[in-house]
């Protein structure tokens, strides 16, 4: 009994603290039973609804053919993205027979936007929705470049993601960017990317440059 009650004096105050966002327009946090994960969002309730429709289509438009990749994945609007990146990894260890500890994903960014691409990369997955923050995507150069004056974010044109041996993953004239799932950083590590930079890489490191997935707008 007394666990029930526990259990329900948890809920309640759950359910009281979901009321309390609404009212103040904010988006609900993740509906883990301890709710001690990070919020899948920052953004207010306006727009995290208009977020939400947006990842359902993806996700419906994808289940109407599974076995189908899509020309570019909208890694933001997945729940859990390095699921889809061990995917990336394991489906390489498949083809060429590489242990799948021993393989990373390596990124490569494009010039395009997802309008612009045609067909899925032959190797690999071309991914969007990503954001970076303390610096901007200079993208003629393809290289990191610093950020404009008020310039809070930049959208990064597609990236594409493909695994590699650990020991063949460029680093060389490339910055090692963390990628999170939301503005609020550290529980919301997804995994790093490379980025080209001409400036050394500790440069980008002072100024707290990163990719976020899910910008609050």
């Amino acid at each position: 009994m007394s666990a029930g009650a526990s259990w329900t004096r948890a809920v309640d105050a759950a359910w009281e603290s979901w009321g309390w966002d609404l009212d103040i327009a904010l988006a609900p946090p993740s509906p883990t039973a301890d709710m001690v994960e990070p919020a899948l969002s920052l953004r207010p309730l306006s727009t995290w609804r208009h977020n939400l429709a947006a990842r359902i289509a993806q996700l419906t438009e994808w289940a109407a053919a599974p076995m189908e990749l899509p020309r570019v994945v909208w890694l933001s609007g997945l729940v859990n993205p390095q699921s889809f990146l061990t995917a990336i990894k394991q489906q390489t260890a498949q083809r060429t027979g590489a242990e799948l500890d021993k393989l990373a994903i390596h990124t490569e960014v494009t010039k395009r936007a997802p309008a612009d691409i045609e067909a899925p990369a032959a190797d690999g997955c071309y991914i969007s929705g990503l954001f970076l923050q303390g610096a901007r995507w200079d993208v003629a150069a393809g290289a990191l470049d610093k950020s404009r004056p008020r310039e809070m974010a930049c959208e990064m044109p597609v990236i594409k993601c493909r695994a590699v041996p650990l020991d063949r993953l460029e680093e060389k004239g490339a910055f090692l960017c963390p990628v999170y799932k939301t503005e609020q950083r550290g529980p919301t590590f997804v995994f790093m990317a490379q980025l080209r930079t001409k400036a050394p890489p500790a440069r980008w490191v002072m100024a707290g440059v990163a990719l976020i997935m899910d910008v609050a707008a």
